[in-house]
């Protein structure tokens, strides 16, 4: 989406309509969940690695591992 368009998206600030944040799961190998994150933050999603998680085992996907960051 180009800069142009941004303007148009509601601004819900830190906290949704509900009050809470929003949360991004990545879930894969350990492998593609660390290059993932590195990828935001090349892409600028993200300012800094430290805004997820740990990579940590993911209880519900056996072999998988997951980070989670919260907006």
């Amino acid at each position: 989406m180009t800069s142009e368009f941004n303007e148009l998206l509601p601004d819900f600030g830190d906290d949704d309509v509900q009050g809470e944040r929003v949360q991004i799961l990545i879930i894969g190998s350990r492998e593609q969940v660390q290059h993932q994150i590195n990828d935001f933050c090349v892409k600028r999603v993200i300012r800094d690695r430290s805004e997820f998680s740990p990579v940590l085992p993911a209880p519900f996907a056996s072999g998988k591992w997951m980070a989670m960051l919260l907006r």
